[in-house]
């Protein structure tokens, strides 16, 4: 089965305000709203990674049943976006999972698929950079438990993850990986 994750349990500082929950003229929709729509062409089931400050709201926009709001495990809450893959993953073991950060707007569905037809990768622009919260895993128990110590063990960086698990690069287009961490006008 796969599994669409939506990383949307960021503070946003630098953005002041939440990115969830920002409303796009350009697309005249919010940023939540654009990547659940891009997942539910795509996954059989869709959950939004949130925090204890947007999960009301996002449940607000999302009442149907293939979109799921939920906040990480109390025991690795606060712990970025690994906390969000292993509170999906740990409830979907050998299922495949479709990460993506909800600060992606112009993220296609068809690249998602170009991702699914790869095991274990994450997206990489044209230029060589890394967007590791855009990327396709294959759920086990190896993962599962790389995912559990790394977080316990307080060894929060995605990248270093994805290298300790020989997860690699698959080339994007540069316009579909933009994106923002400061105030859009």
């Amino acid at each position: 089965m796969l599994i669409g994750i939506i990383l949307a349990g960021g503070s946003s500082r630098r953005f002041m305000q939440d990115k969830a929950l920002f409303d796009d003229q350009r697309f005249m929709m919010k940023w939540v709203e654009i990547a659940v729509h891009r997942q539910l062409a795509l996954a059989d089931k869709v959950y939004v990674s949130a925090n204890q400050q947007n999960a009301e709201a996002l449940r607000q926009l999302f009442p149907e049943d293939k979109v799921h709001i939920l906040l990480d495990l109390a025991e690795i809450s606060g712990k970025g976006p690994l906390s969000g893959i292993y509170t999906v993953a740990k409830n979907h073991p050998d299922d495949r999972l479709l990460i993506t950060a909800v600060d992606y707007p112009f993220l296609q569905a068809d690249s998602l698929l170009t991702l699914c037809a790869h095991p274990n990768v994450y997206a990489q622009d044209t230029d060589g950079r890394q967007h590791y919260l855009i990327a396709h895993l294959l759920v086990d128990k190896r993962m599962l438990g790389h995912l559990r110590h790394a977080l316990f063990s307080d060894q929060l960086r995605v990248q270093d993850f994805f290298e300790q698990m020989d997860i690699h690069p698959v080339v994007l287009a540069n316009s579909e990986l933009t994106t923002s961490n400061y105030p859009i006008s």
